[in-house]
């Protein structure tokens, strides 16, 4: 005959095997340490490696090394701002009129689709 901790044989207990209030609560308290302890070890994620530095002082870093926003090869800063300076020298390009028209219609049916979808598929 098994025996609970509470000390009642399973033929005391009754034919339906149920357990004791005192039992359950027993046992909720052990699973609860057992996963609390599970989840006390293990180690904090979220965090960043020790070696990292913090946001705050890469801010205020100089960058020395950049790329080429045309084809990303490594150029020195004075040829950076050289191409910066002339990448906005060109201005917006000039679109045919065709073009031009067919944004414009675009952007006139998504404002239509936003007020009223069902009317367009």
């Amino acid at each position: 005959m098994q025996r609970f901790s509470c000390g009642m044989s399973q033929g005391a207990v009754g034919n339906s095997g149920r357990l004791c209030y005192g039992c359950y609560m027993i046992r909720f308290l052990c699973l609860f340490l057992f996963v609390g302890g599970l989840l006390w070890t293990l180690p904090a994620a979220a965090l960043p490696p020790p070696d990292d530095p913090p946001e705050e002082v890469l801010r205020t870093e100089i960058i020395t090394e950049a790329r080429s926003p045309v084809d990303g090869e490594p150029v020195s800063p004075g040829e950076y701002a050289r191409l910066q300076e002339e990448l906005s020298d060109r201005g917006t390009p000039i679109l045919s009129r065709r073009v031009s028209n067919t944004i414009r219609l675009l952007r006139i049916r998504q404002a239509i689709r936003s007020l009223f979808p069902f009317l367009l598929p």
